[in-house]
């Protein structure tokens, strides 16, 4: 699977680094402010594309949202 991530220069304030890419996929960690929202924009270069989020909530808790169908997964920190 191929992506083009792009990253909005106004709402990106932290260093975004690819930790693992392997021939299935590609991991990104981000950090955010209280507040601060994170906004990815995604084109996928094949049919089969999906994005998976993963954020940690307060209470150091993961939760995943599942964007395969498409539909714009945003998260405020």
């Amino acid at each position: 699977m191929e992506f083009e991530l792009k990253f909005a220069p106004e709402t990106f304030s932290t260093v975004e680094s690819a930790v693992l890419s392997t021939e299935d996929f590609h991991e990104y960690y981000f950090q955010a402010s209280v507040g601060q929202v994170i906004s990815i924009a995604l084109t996928a270069k094949d049919d089969n594309a999906r994005l998976g989020l993963l954020y940690e909530e307060e209470n150091g808790e993961w939760l995943y949202v599942d964007n395969s169908k498409g539909i714009a997964a945003d998260k405020r920190v």
